[in-house]
């Protein structure tokens, strides 16, 4: 948040804080640092992590699918009046098209928000003797939430983003385009080598409670391809490229795997 917080009031209140002569500092300051193990607020997180789901940019609550819900009510209300907010007369589209861009941006980045859930942990980087136990997988319903919101949200066709009002002032194509590599980058993220890895090595240690890899894809393979079982088909352009783009994708991983690659043996 883009004010002063709570942690920032505990890291000055320890590199500053002034101790007696005759006080023991290293004693002191460890003192002020046990209040980590109890309260979550005073932790420091790296969003470079990428493991750890709730360590990242913007991370400004406790659930990532929730906060993406509320981010993507923000995205509609911009996309909204974007043409109106970026357009005068006798101006061109160059500002449009710079918004349109940033909308889109933004979205992929929230969307990742969510998929880093699948397979996440939790890290509480507490030292021997106050905690047993550093990594903590995401709950299996947590991940579930984030799967089915994904396909839900992102893995759909997104009007936001093909609104002729829009579409019809930047270009006569490629719009097709951009709204699949930004769909496709969310299942480059869900189906990547080390998350599949990572789901099968919790799977091997929380085994029936565990959200299995094995379960992402069969998932995935309903969510995408669930208009094979409405008839009649009716399949628009952006959902035809995203499914050819999923199977390219599953393809590509069964060609050249890495020797300790799961992948392969738990796509269904």
């Amino acid at each position: 948040m883009p004010a002063v917080g709570p942690y920032d009031h505990f890291a000055v209140n320890w590199g500053y804080r002034q101790f007696a002569r005759d006080a023991d500092e290293k004693a002191e300051l460890e003192k002020i640092t046990k209040v980590q193990i109890d309260q979550p607020m005073y932790r420091f997180g790296n969003p470079n992590a990428a493991v750890d789901s709730t360590q990242q940019t913007e991370d400004l609550g406790s659930n990532a699918v929730e906060a993406t819900r509320l981010g993507l009510l923000n995205l509609e209300r911009v996309a909204g009046y974007l043409v109106k907010a970026t357009s005068k007369p006798g101006a061109n589209y160059d500002l449009l098209s710079n918004g349109y861009d940033a909308l889109l941006a933004q979205w992929n980045r929230e969307m990742g928000h969510v998929a880093n859930v699948v397979g996440g942990v939790q890290e509480v980087n507490l030292y021997y003797g106050d905690a047993d136990q550093r990594y903590f997988p995401n709950p299996a319903e947590y991940q579930q939430s984030a799967v089915d919101f994904l396909l839900t949200n992102a893995l759909n066709t997104p009007t936001n983003f093909i609104a002729r009002d829009i579409v019809d002032r930047l270009t006569a194509e490629g719009v097709a385009q951009r709204v699949l590599t930004a769909q496709t980058q969310v299942l480059r993220n869900l189906t990547s080598p080390q998350r599949i890895n990572r789901l099968t090595e919790i799977e091997q240690r929380q085994g029936a409670s565990a959200y299995p890899a094995a379960k992402l894809f069969g998932d995935l393979r309903a969510g995408l391809f669930r208009e094979l079982r409405v008839a009649p088909l009716d399949i628009d352009l952006y959902r035809r490229n995203l499914q050819r783009s999923y199977v390219d994708l599953l393809a590509s991983h069964l060609k050249n795997p890495a020797a300790n690659s799961d992948l392969p043996d738990r796509k269904s």
